[in-house]
């Protein structure tokens, strides 16, 4: 019950002490941080070169419609 009042007398955004992790557990959470670093940073360069592709299409049917070409 100790532990509890502890807790309700600390402001909200106090942090609490974390106990030492496991080197494997690091290790695996550093891994985990650089895959999803690594897959994002593939999906922003992925729709970056999608987008003047569809620019390209959007000028394409323009030009048809407008009888150019």
């Amino acid at each position: 019950m100790e532990k509890m009042s502890n807790l309700l007398n600390r402001p909200y955004y106090a942090y609490s002490k974390i106990d030492k992790e496991d080197l494997e557990v690091m290790q695996h959470r550093r891994a985990q941080f650089f895959i999803y670093k690594s897959l994002q940073k593939a999906d922003s360069n992925k729709s970056q070169r999608q987008q003047p592709t569809r620019l390209k299409m959007k000028l394409r049917r323009l030009k048809i419609k407008i009888g150019g070409d």
